[in-house]
């Protein structure tokens, strides 16, 4: 039988540099340990979709990333917009009619615009399956009924909480989430 542990109550077993002669004599240690209890193995459908939630996730951060530097690079050239992704068409539109500034310099704002409108289809696509996800998964749908958690939390806390028995009373979920000090 394999017995998944969590990762973060491993490390401080490993004595010396990081190999894996270290990682396998620290996880041996740290199976000895009552307090350390295995975590359940996933299914495929649930990595699947922690994999979904991970990709949505990086996209957004990419996505704010590309914005801010479109805004920065916008700034240093005189031209500024409020913060948000509904003000970037005006800022670029006054960029691409700017008549103080290069070729050179439109094309990369253009450049840059391109790589935006993509991760905004990518983002807009992902979504899509987020919400067949959602839809898909029964235990997601019941967590979306509880006050303020909608489709993206209900589906991530389906995905990556362990299962309720594993606790022994709500603190210690809550404790778990990181939401009691």
């Amino acid at each position: 039988m394999v017995k998944i542990l969590p990762q973060q109550l491993v490390k401080p077993f490993v004595a010396r540099n990081k190999t894996d002669a270290a990682d396998d004599q620290a996880v041996c240690v740290a199976m000895t340990r009552p307090e350390i209890r295995p975590v359940p193995a996933k299914s495929i459908e649930a990595q699947g979709r922690q994999m979904l939630m991970a990709t949505r996730e990086r996209l957004i951060r990419e996505r704010t990333r590309l914005s801010n530097t479109i805004r920065g690079h916008g700034a240093e050239f005189g031209h500024t917009c409020g913060q948000g992704f509904a003000h970037l068409p005006r800022l670029m539109d006054a960029i691409a009619n700017a008549d103080d500034l290069p070729g050179e310099v439109k094309a990369l704002f253009a450049e840059h615009w391109g790589e935006f409108q993509a991760l905004q289809a990518r983002i807009a696509a992902i979504e899509i399956k987020v919400r067949a996800a959602f839809k898909a998964d029964e235990k997601a749908r019941r967590l979306a009924e509880i006050p303020s958690v909608g489709e993206i939390i209900g589906l991530t806390l389906s995905v990556k909480a362990p299962a309720p028995e594993a606790f022994a009373s709500g603190r210690a979920f809550t404790a778990w989430l990181g939401l009691t000090p």
